[in-house]
Parts: C-alpha cells; structure tokens; sequence
C-alpha cells in the first residue's frame, strides 16, 4: 500500500506540479488570476474602510449611498436597454 501511494506521489502529483512550472501556466495562475483576485479584495476593503469613514456610521447614509448607486445603475441599464430597442434595424 505504501509503495502506491509513494508511486502516485512522485509520478503524478509532482510530474504534473513541475510540468505546470515549466510552461506558462503556472505564470498566469499566479500573477494574473491570483492577481486579479487581490487587486478586487484590496480596493473593495479600502472603498469600504472610506465609505465608513465619509459616513460616520450613520446608517441612513449608507442607505442613501446605496440607492444613488442603483439609480446610477439602473439609468445606466435602462439607457443601454432603450438604445438597443430604438436603435437597432
């Protein structure tokens, strides 16, 4: 049984961890999605950490704040929805 697991070990899972090293792959996994994934939680804690310092804690800023961006939201889909319907041939 020992002689299995040391086998998988050694010829998959390290055969296909330096292959993944080897090409590009490896580089793209860890600078681009990795990357992308960081860069979203940094700016979405920091946007939070200054919308609760602007507000005070009053919550009924952050309800206000928060139906000006659907208005924006909406305005913006409602534009796209209508230009696409009035707009097209």
């Amino acid at each position: 049984m020992v002689t299995y697991m040391f086998f998988y070990a050694i010829s998959l899972i390290e055969g296909t961890k330096t292959l993944v090293e080897l090409t590009l792959f490896f580089f793209f996994d860890i600078e681009v999605i990795d990357g992308i994934t960081n860069k979203i939680g940094f700016t979405s804690f920091f946007a939070g950490e200054g919308i609760r310092y602007i507000g005070g804690g009053s919550i009924s800023f952050y309800f206000l704040l928060y139906l000006f961006y659907v208005l924006i939201f909406l305005l913006i889909s409602s534009f796209i929805f209508f230009s696409v319907i009035f707009f097209s041939y």
